[in-house]
């Protein structure tokens, strides 16, 4: 593969240079008219609009996602690198894929072979640190614990056998006199006066 920004700037004709810089190399395209554009503004419509492949060619240009687009006459949208890449009247004749090691600065971030660590200047987005997620695990994990913890507490209370609570138990019902005993106690009484005044006589 070769870098986008360089083939739809080369295969325009246009000079395609790259200057170092301290933060990194950066990349330019210079068109005939004297414009110069950075090699990804030029390749995203950003700068240059009217020296891209769209332009010269009568399409209209299609902006919004990043690399520019195509419309062709057909209706059909197509990125402007792949039409560049096909058409052999261009600069180059027929494109021939090609390898190569990423220039730092070039404006693309390449998985793999470019990270924010060695080329902040292309990878914007710093990677998520591993320990984050191991962070969250052990939280997670601790959550887990705790909750187990008050589980067993609860079972605990609830098992232990009480010390101070008596077995309670039901009242007696309360013992009547009975009315035929009343009567007899009176007559016995009766009949132990009448025996006793008999022999006092």
């Amino acid at each position: 593969y070769k870098n986008l920004n360089s083939v739809n700037c080369n295969r325009m004709g246009y000079e395609y240079v790259i200057d170092p810089t301290p933060a990194g190399d950066v990349s330019y395209c210079i068109m005939p008219d004297g414009t110069k554009c950075l090699a990804m503004d030029f390749n995203t419509g950003a700068c240059g609009m009217d020296h891209n492949y769209c332009a010269k060619m009568g399409y209209e240009t299609v902006t919004g996602e990043g690399e520019l687009r195509c419309r062709l006459e057909n209706g059909s949208v197509e990125w402007m690198t792949n039409l560049v890449k096909a058409d052999v009247t261009l600069e180059g004749g027929v494109f021939v894929e090609e390898e190569f090691t990423p220039r730092c600065g070039d404006g693309q971030c390449f998985p793999g072979l470019e990270t924010h660590e060695n080329c902040p200047h292309d990878c914007y987005d710093i990677p998520v640190i591993a320990s984050s997620t191991s962070s969250t695990v052990s939280s997670t994990s601790s959550s887990m614990t705790s909750t187990s913890s008050s589980m067993t507490s609860t079972t605990g209370e609830e098992g232990r056998t009480p010390t101070t609570m008596m077995e309670s138990k039901p009242a007696e019902p309360e013992k009547k006199t009975s009315p035929l005993f009343i009567i007899a106690g009176v007559l016995a009484l009766v009949v132990v006066v009448y025996i006793f005044l008999r022999n006092k006589e």
